[in-house]
Order: structure tokens, then C-alpha cells, then sequence
């Protein structure tokens, strides 16, 4: 009879736990799980130690100013974590902002012709993965005022056991505050010096890169002083200047088009005539 009483008693006690939240005598009290800590694995919650965050490079930039965002994923767990961050490692990216005139848009995702990097990145256990994210190529900013990001991943980081993570959305703010023609001249000079001064192809491309979405004539002279230099990052700052358009990069895209030869003349000789049909 005892026996059967203090069955009684404790299975009415386990119900009181789970109903009411309470924590067993003598136990810790329960935290909450945020939503990016949650796997569910067979419908049974557990806990992930995977952790996911972006940052802007700087909070508050000028107007045409390249805009970066950092992408970290650092993995605690025991097992490698695999994610998939689409072509290019950039197509899986979701972005939505919110304009100073309040109005919300959410981008199309990143979408690249030819050939690009594998999307599929593995952690393995203790590391982190680290990764620059140039918003330019989403979305211009094009006045100045306050605006609001949100960021996510289009698809789950998985484990190895094929566990599932959804990171929590991330927001931020971004003052873009007005034109800088000094300010943006010196971080021109700077990146065409990146250019310049790289050792491999891959460091020279991503200076390039945002070289070439400074949609601003200030940066014109040096993207006309990278296509001089054979670093192979011909493409991308021909299609700078094409996005700039204008009297100065009509005249740097005409000389690259005269004195270089092979596909860098080409493709310059093509953005002339797309500028041209623009006007």
C-alpha cells in the first residue's frame, strides 16, 4: 500500500513539473530555448551549439560606399555541420529591407551566369567559417536616410546526423549618411591598391569587386588604373563602370576598348554599346 501511494505521489508530482513549469526539488530551474538553439530530431527538442551571426562591417556609411556585412558560423558541436549558402556561396542569402521611406522589400536572390563557386561549406568540429557579404550586389542604397535589414539562410545548417538548425533572423540598422567625394576617393584608392598589391587571384577579385560598386564617378579613375594592371579582374571593373556610366567612364571604357585586346576589348566595346542604348 505504501509502495503504491508513493507511486501515486510521484506520478502526481511529474504531472505537476510538466503542467506547471516547476522545477524538481532540489534541481535547477529550466531556461528557455531560443529559436535558434532548437533541433528537433524524431519530434524530441535538443539543443544545438551552433552559432550564427552577421555584422555590419561598419553601421553607418556614406552614400555609394561599398556596404559589407559579416556572416559567421562557429561550431560547437562534436560533429561537423554542413551548409548550403547556394552558387557562388551567396545565392542562399535572404535579404529584406526596410527604405527610409519605410517601405519593405524583400530582395530576389542572388542570381550569377557562368560558372561559380561550390555553395556547400563544411564546419568541422571547434572551427568557424567567416565570410564577406558585399550588399551592393543585392541592392544599391541609394539615398541617404536609415535603413532597416533583415538577413536569413534560405536552407537549414544540418549535422552529420542529419540534425537541423534554423537560425534566428537577424536585424540591424544601417545609417547611410550623404555623398563624400573625399571619403569615397580614399576608399577607392585603397582598393585599387588591394587590387595592385594581392598575391592571388581570389584576394584581387574581392578588392575588385568592391572597387567596382562604387556607383559613383569619384571611383572611376581608379577602376580606369586596375584595368591597366593585369590582375585578371578585367570583368568585373568593366561592369563597374558600366553601372556608372557617365562622361568619365564612357572615356576610360573607350580607351580599355582601343589600346587592350582579346575579350577585355569586348567586353568593353559591349558595355559601350549597352550605356549607349541606355541613353
Amino acid at each position: 500500500m505504501c509502495k503504491a501511494t508513493n507511486i501515486f505521489c510521484w506520478l502526481v508530482l511529474s504531472l505537476l513539473l510538466v503542467l506547471g513549469g516547476c522545477s524538481a526539488p532540489g534541481g535547477r530551474d529550466s531556461l528557455p530555448l531560443l529559436s535558434s538553439d532548437v533541433n528537433k530530431v524524431d519530434g524530441q527538442a535538443q539543443v544545438t551549439k551552433i552559432d550564427v551571426s552577421y555584422s555590419f562591417a561598419r553601421s553607418e556609411v556614406t552614400l555609394h560606399e561599398p556596404v559589407m556585412l559579416n556572416f559567421t558560423v562557429k561550431n560547437h558541436l562534436a560533429q561537423a555541420v554542413n551548409l548550403d549558402l547556394g552558387a557562388d556561396r551567396k545565392r542562399n542569402f535572404i535579404f529584406t529591407i526596410k527604405q527610409p521611406d519605410g517601405k519593405t522589400i524583400q530582395l530576389p536572390q542572388l542570381r550569377r551566369e557562368g560558372t561559380s563557386r561550390i555553395g556547400r561549406v563544411t564546419v568541422d568540429p571547434g572551427q568557424t567559417y567567416t565570410q564577406e557579404i558585399l550588399l551592393n550586389e543585392w541592392y544599391e542604397f541609394p539615398i541617404s536616410g536609415k535603413y532597416e535589414l533583415s538577413a536569413r539562410l534560405a536552407k537549414p545548417i544540418q549535422n552529420s546526423a542529419g540534425a537541423i538548425n534554423e537560425p534566428a533572423e537577424f536585424h540591424a540598422t544601417l545609417d547611410v549618411q550623404p555623398r563624400d567625394a573625399e571619403h569615397l576617393e580614399q576608399i577607392a584608392a585603397g582598393l585599387a591598391k588591394q587590387v595592385t598589391a594581392s598575391s592571388s587571384y581570389e584576394e584581387a577579385a574581392q578588392a575588385a569587386l568592391k572597387l567596382s560598386y562604387i556607383n559613383d564617378q569619384a571611383a572611376v579613375p581608379y577602376m580606369g588604373k586596375v584595368l591597366s594592371a593585369d590582375h585578371m579582374v578585367e570583368p568585373i571593373v568593366i561592369a563597374g563602370l558600366e553601372r556608372v556610366g557617365g562622361k568619365e567612364a564612357i572615356q576610360v571604357l573607350t580607351d580599355t576598348s582601343e589600346r587592350q585586346q582579346g575579350e577585355t576589348a569586348k567586353l568593353a566595346l559591349a558595355a559601350l554599346e549597352r550605356i549607349k542604348n541606355k541613353n
